[in-house]
Protein backbone atom coordinates (compact mmCIF):
# COMPACT_ATOMS: atom_id res chain seq x y z
CA UNK A 1 0.00 0.00 0.00
CA UNK A 2 2.83 2.43 0.86
CA UNK A 3 4.45 2.28 -2.53
CA UNK A 4 1.16 2.44 -4.33
CA UNK A 5 0.49 5.90 -2.24
CA UNK A 6 4.20 6.87 -3.03
CA UNK A 7 3.85 6.12 -6.88
CA UNK A 8 0.84 7.72 -6.44
CA UNK A 9 2.25 10.76 -5.35
CA UNK A 10 4.74 11.18 -7.53
CA UNK A 11 2.56 10.60 -10.64
CA UNK A 12 0.41 13.43 -9.20
CA UNK A 13 3.47 15.35 -8.80
CA UNK A 14 4.53 15.28 -12.79
CA UNK A 15 1.26 15.93 -13.56
CA UNK A 16 1.09 19.37 -11.93
CA UNK A 17 4.62 20.19 -12.48
CA UNK A 18 3.46 19.58 -16.02
CA UNK A 19 0.91 21.51 -16.53
CA UNK A 20 1.92 24.48 -14.38
CA UNK A 21 5.66 24.23 -16.82
CA UNK A 22 3.89 23.97 -20.37
CA UNK A 23 0.47 25.88 -19.74
CA UNK A 24 0.71 28.28 -17.80
CA UNK A 25 3.78 29.52 -16.74
CA UNK A 26 4.81 31.28 -19.22
CA UNK A 27 2.74 34.28 -18.86
CA UNK A 28 1.64 36.40 -15.97
CA UNK A 29 -1.60 36.66 -17.00
CA UNK A 30 -4.26 34.12 -16.65
CA UNK A 31 -6.18 34.53 -19.55
CA UNK A 32 -6.92 31.33 -22.20
CA UNK A 33 -7.33 31.36 -25.19
CA UNK A 34 -10.62 29.62 -26.66
CA UNK A 35 -11.50 28.86 -22.95
CA UNK A 36 -14.51 27.78 -20.93
CA UNK A 37 -15.16 27.89 -17.26
CA UNK A 38 -13.83 23.77 -16.94
CA UNK A 39 -10.48 25.50 -18.34
CA UNK A 40 -10.41 28.18 -15.83
CA UNK A 41 -11.51 25.72 -12.95
CA UNK A 42 -8.47 23.65 -13.92
CA UNK A 43 -6.51 26.49 -14.25
CA UNK A 44 -7.13 27.96 -11.15
CA UNK A 45 -7.08 24.40 -9.21
CA UNK A 46 -3.32 24.22 -11.03
CA UNK A 47 -2.11 27.78 -9.67
CA UNK A 48 -3.65 26.32 -6.29
CA UNK A 49 -1.65 23.33 -5.80
CA UNK A 50 1.67 25.14 -6.97
CA UNK A 51 0.56 27.77 -3.97
CA UNK A 52 0.44 30.28 -6.42
CA UNK A 53 -2.88 31.46 -5.04
CA UNK A 54 -3.04 35.07 -6.34
CA UNK A 55 -3.37 33.72 -9.79
CA UNK A 56 -5.75 31.10 -8.42
CA UNK A 57 -8.10 33.75 -7.30
CA UNK A 58 -7.88 35.22 -10.98
CA UNK A 59 -8.64 31.97 -12.69
CA UNK A 60 -11.42 31.26 -10.86
CA UNK A 61 -12.77 34.64 -11.05
CA UNK A 62 -12.46 34.17 -14.88
CA UNK A 63 -15.35 30.98 -14.59
CA UNK A 64 -17.96 33.67 -14.01
CA UNK A 65 -17.30 35.93 -16.87
CA UNK A 66 -19.03 33.31 -18.64
CA UNK A 67 -22.59 34.58 -17.57
CA UNK A 68 -24.25 35.88 -20.26
CA UNK A 69 -28.34 34.44 -20.01
CA UNK A 70 -30.27 31.90 -17.81
CA UNK A 71 -28.92 28.48 -19.67
CA UNK A 72 -25.08 29.86 -19.17
CA UNK A 73 -25.48 30.91 -15.45
CA UNK A 74 -27.57 27.25 -14.99
CA UNK A 75 -24.91 25.39 -16.54
CA UNK A 76 -22.00 27.38 -14.60
CA UNK A 77 -23.83 26.88 -11.31
CA UNK A 78 -24.60 22.85 -12.31
CA UNK A 79 -20.75 22.26 -13.05
CA UNK A 80 -18.41 24.70 -11.75
CA UNK A 81 -20.08 27.67 -9.72
CA UNK A 82 -19.44 25.67 -6.07
CA UNK A 83 -15.79 24.78 -6.62
CA UNK A 84 -14.60 27.99 -8.17
CA UNK A 85 -16.79 30.06 -5.34
CA UNK A 86 -14.85 27.97 -2.78
CA UNK A 87 -11.62 28.19 -4.42
CA UNK A 88 -11.21 31.83 -4.13
CA UNK A 89 -12.79 31.90 -1.07
CA UNK A 90 -9.62 29.75 0.04
CA UNK A 91 -7.14 32.30 -1.53
CA UNK A 92 -8.58 35.63 0.16
CA UNK A 93 -8.22 33.80 3.28
CA UNK A 94 -4.97 33.25 1.95
CA UNK A 95 -3.85 36.76 1.25
CA UNK A 96 -6.08 38.12 4.79
CA UNK A 97 -3.56 35.51 6.40
CA UNK A 98 -6.92 33.46 7.55
CA UNK A 99 -6.00 30.17 6.12
CA UNK A 100 -1.75 29.00 6.12
CA UNK A 101 -0.86 28.55 2.56
CA UNK A 102 -0.11 24.97 3.14
CA UNK A 103 -3.44 24.39 4.30
CA UNK A 104 -4.90 25.68 0.92
CA UNK A 105 -2.24 23.48 -0.95
CA UNK A 106 -4.20 20.24 1.11
CA UNK A 107 -7.28 21.93 -0.28
CA UNK A 108 -6.33 22.33 -3.80
CA UNK A 109 -4.62 18.78 -4.02
CA UNK A 110 -8.07 17.69 -2.67
CA UNK A 111 -10.28 18.54 -5.44
CA UNK A 112 -6.93 17.75 -7.37
CA UNK A 113 -7.28 13.95 -6.54
CA UNK A 114 -11.36 13.76 -6.97
CA UNK A 115 -11.40 15.65 -10.03
CA UNK A 116 -8.79 14.41 -12.13
CA UNK A 117 -7.77 10.98 -10.79
CA UNK A 118 -11.52 9.87 -9.44
CA UNK A 119 -9.88 9.21 -5.71
CA UNK A 120 -12.43 10.75 -4.06
CA UNK A 121 -11.79 8.64 -1.06
CA UNK A 122 -8.38 10.23 -0.84
CA UNK A 123 -9.44 13.54 -1.32
CA UNK A 124 -12.00 13.15 1.78
CA UNK A 125 -9.09 12.46 3.49
CA UNK A 126 -7.39 15.54 2.76
CA UNK A 127 -10.37 17.85 3.46
CA UNK A 128 -10.36 15.65 7.00
CA UNK A 129 -7.10 16.54 7.82
CA UNK A 130 -7.33 20.19 6.95
CA UNK A 131 -10.41 20.25 9.05
CA UNK A 132 -9.01 18.91 11.99
CA UNK A 133 -6.45 21.48 12.36
CA UNK A 134 -9.27 24.16 11.65
CA UNK A 135 -12.13 22.46 12.22
CA UNK A 136 -14.57 26.00 12.04
CA UNK A 137 -13.11 26.36 8.12
CA UNK A 138 -16.31 26.65 6.28
CA UNK A 139 -14.62 25.86 2.71
CA UNK A 140 -13.00 22.72 3.56
CA UNK A 141 -16.93 21.46 4.94
CA UNK A 142 -18.40 22.80 1.61
CA UNK A 143 -15.73 20.47 -0.49
CA UNK A 144 -16.00 17.71 1.85
CA UNK A 145 -19.42 17.53 0.89
CA UNK A 146 -19.39 17.71 -2.97
CA UNK A 147 -16.70 14.80 -2.36
CA UNK A 148 -19.83 12.82 -0.25
CA UNK A 149 -22.18 13.95 -3.18
CA UNK A 150 -19.86 12.45 -5.49
CA UNK A 151 -19.23 9.52 -3.62
CA UNK A 152 -22.83 8.81 -3.47
CA UNK A 153 -23.16 9.78 0.49
CA UNK A 154 -25.63 12.26 0.50
CA UNK A 155 -26.38 11.95 4.70
CA UNK A 156 -22.93 12.76 5.14
CA UNK A 157 -22.84 15.50 2.56
CA UNK A 158 -26.00 16.95 4.33
CA UNK A 159 -24.26 16.63 7.17
CA UNK A 160 -21.23 18.95 6.21
CA UNK A 161 -23.18 21.40 4.66
CA UNK A 162 -25.34 21.96 8.01
CA UNK A 163 -22.04 21.77 9.79
CA UNK A 164 -21.04 24.69 7.71
CA UNK A 165 -24.11 27.04 8.09
CA UNK A 166 -24.05 26.51 12.21
CA UNK A 167 -20.40 28.36 12.27
CA UNK A 168 -21.81 31.03 10.38
CA UNK A 169 -25.60 31.14 9.68
CA UNK A 170 -25.74 35.16 10.07
CA UNK A 171 -23.18 35.90 7.06
CA UNK A 172 -22.21 33.06 5.17
CA UNK A 173 -24.16 33.46 1.87
CA UNK A 174 -22.29 30.18 0.18
CA UNK A 175 -23.52 27.35 2.97
CA UNK A 176 -26.94 28.73 2.37
CA UNK A 177 -27.17 28.47 -1.15
CA UNK A 178 -26.00 25.63 -1.36
CA UNK A 179 -28.18 23.81 0.63
CA UNK A 180 -30.76 25.64 -1.23
CA UNK A 181 -29.04 24.00 -4.40
CA UNK A 182 -28.77 20.09 -2.69
CA UNK A 183 -33.09 20.33 -2.14
CA UNK A 184 -33.84 21.87 -5.18
CA UNK A 185 -31.85 19.26 -7.10
CA UNK A 186 -33.74 16.23 -4.94
CA UNK A 187 -37.36 17.94 -5.41
CA UNK A 188 -37.49 18.93 -1.79
CA UNK A 189 -38.76 23.11 -3.26
CA UNK A 190 -40.47 23.85 0.09
CA UNK A 191 -36.82 23.53 1.75
CA UNK A 192 -34.93 25.17 -0.93
CA UNK A 193 -37.26 28.06 -1.08
CA UNK A 194 -36.26 28.30 3.07
CA UNK A 195 -33.03 28.83 2.56
CA UNK A 196 -33.30 30.55 0.02
CA UNK A 197 -35.62 33.03 1.73
CA UNK A 198 -32.27 33.08 4.61
CA UNK A 199 -30.38 34.06 1.66
CA UNK A 200 -32.31 36.88 0.25
CA UNK A 201 -31.85 38.37 3.90
CA UNK A 202 -28.39 38.19 3.22
CA UNK A 203 -27.99 39.33 -0.65
CA UNK A 204 -27.57 43.09 0.27
CA UNK A 205 -25.52 44.10 -2.77
CA UNK A 206 -24.06 40.74 -3.71
CA UNK A 207 -25.14 40.93 -7.64
CA UNK A 208 -23.64 37.08 -7.67
CA UNK A 209 -26.22 36.41 -4.93
CA UNK A 210 -29.00 37.81 -6.60
CA UNK A 211 -28.41 36.31 -10.15
CA UNK A 212 -28.25 33.10 -8.30
CA UNK A 213 -31.63 33.76 -6.72
CA UNK A 214 -33.17 34.91 -9.81
CA UNK A 215 -32.15 31.63 -11.54
CA UNK A 216 -33.22 29.54 -9.13
CA UNK A 217 -36.76 31.37 -8.65
CA UNK A 218 -37.41 30.93 -12.11
CA UNK A 219 -36.75 27.60 -12.06
CA UNK A 220 -39.37 27.32 -9.26
CA UNK A 221 -41.43 29.31 -11.62
CA UNK A 222 -41.70 32.51 -9.01
CA UNK A 223 -41.47 34.69 -11.73
CA UNK A 224 -42.19 38.22 -9.43
CA UNK A 225 -39.39 37.25 -6.97
CA UNK A 226 -36.64 36.04 -9.58
CA UNK A 227 -37.97 39.25 -11.36
CA UNK A 228 -37.30 41.40 -8.19
CA UNK A 229 -33.45 39.82 -8.06
CA UNK A 230 -32.81 40.03 -11.43
CA UNK A 231 -33.53 43.79 -11.70
CA UNK A 232 -31.60 44.69 -8.22
CA UNK A 233 -28.52 42.94 -10.06
CA UNK A 234 -29.24 44.94 -12.71
CA UNK A 235 -29.76 48.17 -10.64
CA UNK A 236 -26.07 47.11 -9.30
CA UNK A 237 -24.88 47.72 -12.48
CA UNK A 238 -24.85 43.88 -14.00
CA UNK A 239 -25.31 44.85 -17.80
CA UNK A 240 -25.91 41.34 -18.25
CA UNK A 241 -29.18 40.97 -16.14
CA UNK A 242 -31.08 43.01 -18.90
CA UNK A 243 -30.81 40.07 -21.46
CA UNK A 244 -31.59 37.68 -18.19
CA UNK A 245 -34.91 40.22 -16.84
CA UNK A 246 -36.19 39.63 -20.75
CA UNK A 247 -36.05 36.24 -20.37
CA UNK A 248 -37.64 35.45 -17.31
CA UNK A 249 -40.31 37.71 -18.36
CA UNK A 250 -40.70 35.49 -21.23
CA UNK A 251 -40.80 32.41 -19.24
CA UNK A 252 -43.43 33.94 -17.31
CA UNK A 253 -45.75 34.70 -20.28
CA UNK A 254 -45.49 31.06 -21.41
Amino acid sequence: VGKKKLVGIVFMSFVILFLHTFLYASSDDVTLMDASPKDYVYQGMDFGVNGDTEKAEKSFRKTFEFYNDLNSIGFIEQFFGSIARIGIKICEDVANKKLKKELAVSLFEAYFLAEMRNERDEAISKCKGVLFITPNYIPAHLLLSDFYVANGKEDKALNEIKKAIAINSKEDKESHYKLAMFYFARGNEILAESELTKLDALAGEDVDVHLRLALLYTRMKKYELAIKHCQKALDLGNKVSSKILEEIKSNQKQ
